[in-house]
């Protein structure tokens, strides 16, 4: 590795680590939920239970972990498993009222944390950067897996 690449990707760690920590601590005090319950609630539809399996492709966890958090959203009363009426094998995923209530608040405090935190870049350096890192990710993700990127809701 090149400097300039280990110093890109430590800047990197340090980016995320800064936004994840302002993210949980907010998340946290605010709404009495994690990062990770965060990240499943809002790649959840408001509108409709969606499959285990769909879910699990648009968070960042495995399924193991997504099956225990779910558990605990479930005993908290924010979402519900369900039987798929289209093949009962398989498990959905919905809001519950409590749920899609803090969906919306936990984004508006997402989007303020964020907002904030990218608010010393202008607009060239935010598409310069959006460009770098979607770059690196389809290269990447790519090279893995051609399914990339899941077809889930941005976030």
């Amino acid at each position: 590795m090149t400097g300039m690449t280990v110093g890109a990707w430590r800047s990197m760690l340090e980016v995320h680590a800064a936004l994840i920590g302002e993210l949980a601590d907010a998340f946290q005090g605010q709404h009495d939920l994690s990062v990770s319950e965060f990240d499943v609630l809002v790649n959840l539809d408001v509108r409709q239970p969606i499959r285990h399996g769909e879910l699990s492709e648009r968070v960042i966890l495995s399924r193991t972990a997504l099956t225990r958090l779910v558990d605990r959203l479930v005993a908290r009363g924010l979402v519900r498993r369900e039987t798929d009426p289209v093949d009962q094998r398989a498990v959905r995923i919905g809001l519950t009222p409590a749920g899609r209530r803090l969906r919306a608040d936990s984004a508006r405090t997402n989007r303020r944390i964020v907002e904030a935190f990218f608010a010393p870049l202008d607009a060239d350096s935010l598409t310069a950067l959006h460009a770098a890192t979607i770059t690196l990710l389809e290269r990447n993700s790519a090279a893995r897996d051609p399914s990339y990127p899941p077809k889930g809701p941005s976030r």
